[in-house]
């Protein structure tokens, strides 16, 4: 679990951060809109590091995917500020992975897992996107080949992308938004639907991440699951309630708060991961929480 102490912050493996890593997330005093009038979510302030990971946690319309969007550019500031790398979001969005709730590449289309991993290279070493126009670089192929060896798929890159499981399908993916070579990598409830086999795939797999000195931030519904990968928690409910190491910002206090009071929710999203019962999300099924007015679009 992760604590913070006076000598500096610790990984969610226990072991202790450099005092000197980079800050990769910077919000103070953020309110974010889609018009650059209207605030969807308010009162944000944190601040991230290389190596640490950032859970978002809510219900159903808290405003987790509005952040995520707000990271990369694609929801306005209403006032406060948001920089990542040390840039304007939209300046920085090419050193940032993004794994999206829905998937947006059809199983059914005839390409290879290669190939969709090669799209994550797309304008990474030019302003030329890779294509018939910029023919794949060695560099290019060595990125996708290390990107699928860290999610464990290597040996299945010849074969069809609609031929894998769904949960082989999401890591394949993420190893597209890992073949860019983010400095930052965002992911809109990424263990959504897994197995259990691929769930711990996943686990592990941003485990190595943070522990080599990637940021992470991930939208969930599951309190224990972002115990058990992050380091860090925003909970989300239209606005901030908490922000800071994860055994601080979960709190009961604050996730009875964030869930508008029930106990019986309360009590089911603080339970430990291994032991949480399989529940649907306050309010239904698991749903993209940007308002249903400005779905669909990401520009």
């Amino acid at each position: 679990m992760t604590t913070e102490t006076t000598t500096g912050r610790t990984t969610a493996q226990g072991s202790p951060a450099s005092p000197a890593a980079p800050v990769t997330v910077e919000l103070h005093g953020l309110d974010l809109g889609y018009d650059g009038r209207t605030a969807v979510l308010t009162g944000v302030e944190g601040t991230l590091h290389a190596g640490e990971a950032l859970a978002l946690i809510g219900p159903n319309g808290s405003g987790k995917s509005t952040l995520l969007k707000g990271l990369l550019g694609l929801t306005r500031p209403v006032r406060g500020t948001v920089r990542v790398l040390g840039r304007r979001p939209a300046d920085a969005r090419r050193d940032v992975g993004y794994l999206p709730q829905t998937a947006e590449v059809d199983p059914t289309f005839p390409v290879t897992v290669r190939q969709v991993v090669a799209m994550g290279r797309y304008r990474r070493e030019t302003d030329r996107p890779l294509g018939w126009l910029r023919p794949a670089s060695a560099a290019d192929r060595r990125a996708v080949t290390d990107a699928l060896e860290r999610v464990g798929l290597a040996d299945r890159a010849r074969r069809r992308f609609g031929e894998l499981s769904g949960g082989q399908r999401q890591r394949v993916l993420l190893a597209r938004a890992l073949a860019g070579d983010p400095g930052l990598l965002l992911l809109d409830e990424p263990f959504n639907g897994l197995d259990e086999t691929n769930r711990d795939a996943l686990e592990h797999i941003l485990a190595e991440l943070t522990a080599g000195g990637m940021s992470i931030v991930l939208s969930t519904h599951d309190i224990g699951l972002a115990r058990a990968v992050c380091t860090h928690a925003a909970v989300l409910a239209g606005r901030q309630l908490a922000f800071g190491p994860i055994a601080q910002a979960l709190a009961p206090a604050v996730i009875t708060a964030a869930y508008s009071g029930r106990s019986d929710v309360a009590a089911v999203y603080a339970a430990p991961f291994r032991d949480a019962p399989a529940a649907e999300a306050p309010g239904g099924p698991v749903a993209d929480d940007t308002p249903a007015s400005r779905r669909g679009s990401t520009r």
